[in-house]
């Protein structure tokens, strides 16, 4: 099994999310953890309008 493993770690307001959702995005398969309910339901529904397949 060949696994690889992005952690995005920075101050606030320096990118993490952006360019976490560049990788998403751009990946076979991904999982996405946030911290807050509501940022991964902006996520969800970012995906959901690039036609991303995800749920929550």
């Amino acid at each position: 099994l060949q696994r690889r493993v992005i952690l995005h770690v920075g101050p606030t307001n320096s990118g993490k999310t952006y360019n976490a959702l560049q990788d998403f995005e751009a990946a076979a398969s991904a999982a996405y953890l946030a911290p807050l309910r509501l940022l991964a339901h902006e996520v969800f529904q970012r995906l959901q309008g690039k036609g991303i397949p995800c749920n929550m």
